[in-house]
């Protein structure tokens, strides 16, 4: 029993009441041929089962919902024709749509939830698959507008995105009992998921294929805490997750395609071992050559040295040389250090936002409190590993200014050429 079934079953043994009390399904209803198993999920706006099709010898999932308004029966009727005209494999398909006593329903594939941390290599599968789900809906002219955590799923091994109650959405009023709670700004409404909704949508702009790259970011920066280690990564996610579209990728794939790059593992090709090997034979060779023709000669230099030797300068200027290189390259380093800090910061003020999102979540699932109490201990955990890497990244700031003030003081001190 996986650990889904196990909240969900402790869940029902602590409330039996509510579900034999549930004005929705109960066990063995029969909706248009799929027969209800048990209850899976529950919100305010309706109820998930896992059904079984006979005929079919297969395991579906029923969403049924109990509409209390018209912006509920609206987002409804989004969700089903988003999902009946747009067939690909890591989107939800949807099989059936109907009406059991007075409640609309529809039958879609049967998945788990995600799991709450991810390996790097998984988390790059995911940004892959969403994404190209993602590419097909903006493709087809339709944006998600609330990609999370909450809302990709797995079956058989394979990511698929779920819930389209809000693509394309108006804006509806603020209401406590939506599923996906809307945000009031100044004469706006904004709907999605605070932590995951992109700053041009809540400073009231249009939605765009950019906010679903925003929240696609913040969800793989959610999910795998080996993001924040992986300094190309974290640059990817980091200019996916920029204030301003124009500086995010400019699709979707784009934006998984930088990401695969970044995460997978780089192999130095044979060639180049061979050639470095063979330089490395080359420069040996000529060093022995240039020690052995040196002894020859060394009672020549020693009767000369009091005389002023060329050389002696050349070799202060190459000197010099030598440490002005290690300048540029220690003000590199330098600069790459601070791209580092900017992208811990981002990601430290993505998480906050993320774990601010927790506290005015309205979902009602069957173990939202204690699903939210590990979600907040889990980023409370990944920000205390960000500011420790920005403190670190500051002391070696430090230590590189120090170190290029010394050099420079050297060359100051170097003397002259004549």
């Amino acid at each position: 029993m996986n650990n889904a079934d196990t909240t969900i079953s402790r869940w029902i043994a602590a409330h039996p009441d509510e579900i034999e009390s549930s004005d929705l399904l109960s066990p063995d209803d029969n909706l248009d041929g799929y027969v209800v198993r048990r209850l899976i999920g529950k919100g305010s706006a309706g109820e998930v089962y896992e059904a079984w099709h006979p005929t079919l010898n297969a395991s579906f999932a029923i969403k049924v919902y109990s509409p209390r308004n018209d912006t509920d029966v609206a987002r409804l009727l989004a969700e089903v024709q988003s999902l009946a005209k747009i067939r690909h494999p890591h989107i939800v398909s949807i099989h059936h749509f109907g009406e059991y006593k007075g409640h609309p329903f529809f039958v879609m594939d049967l998945a788990e939830r995600l799991p709450k941390c991810l390996s790097l290599a998984e988390c790059r599968r995911l940004v892959a698959e969403v994404a190209s789900a993602l590419d097909k809906l903006h493709a087809s002219g339709i944006v998600h507008r609330d990609i999370k955590p909450q809302n990709i799923l797995v079956r058989d091994g394979e990511y698929l995105l779920a819930d389209f109650s809000v693509v394309r959405a108006t804006a509806v009023r603020h209401d406590a009992s939506l599923e996906n709670p809307t945000i009031q700004g100044e004469g706006r409404m904004v709907v999605g998921t605070r932590g995951y909704i992109s700053p041009e949508v809540l400073e009231g702009e249009e939605p765009t294929p950019s906010c679903d790259q925003f929240a696609l970011a913040a969800t793989c920066l959610e999910l795998c805490d080996e993001v924040a280690k992986n300094r190309r990564a974290l640059g990817v996610v980091q200019r996916a997750l920029s204030a301003k579209p124009v500086l995010r990728y400019a699709s979707v794939a784009e934006f998984a395609s930088a990401f695969a790059s970044a995460t997978t593992p780089r192999r130095i090709p044979r060639i180049v071992l061979l050639a470095v090997a063979a330089a490395a034979a080359i420069v040996a060779a000529i060093v022995g050559w240039n020690v052995f023709h040196d002894q020859g000669g060394q009672a020549r230099s020693n009767e000369s040295f009091d005389r002023y030797d060329p050389a002696i300068d050349k070799f202060a200027a190459s000197r010099k040389e030598s440490i002005r290189k290690k300048i540029e390259a220690y003000d590199r380093e330098l600069s790459e250090i601070n791209n580092k800090i900017d992208a811990n910061c981002s990601a430290l003020s993505i998480l906050s936002e993320i774990e601010r999102s927790t506290y005015s979540d309205y979902s009602d699932d069957l173990d939202s409190r204690e699903e939210k109490a590990s979600r907040r201990l889990s980023l409370s955990t990944k920000q205390s590993r960000c500011r420790r890497e920005i403190s670190r990244l500051k002391k070696r700031e430090a230590e590189l200014n120090r170190m290029i003030q010394d050099l420079r003081e050297k060359i100051e001190q170097s003397p002259a050429q004549p």
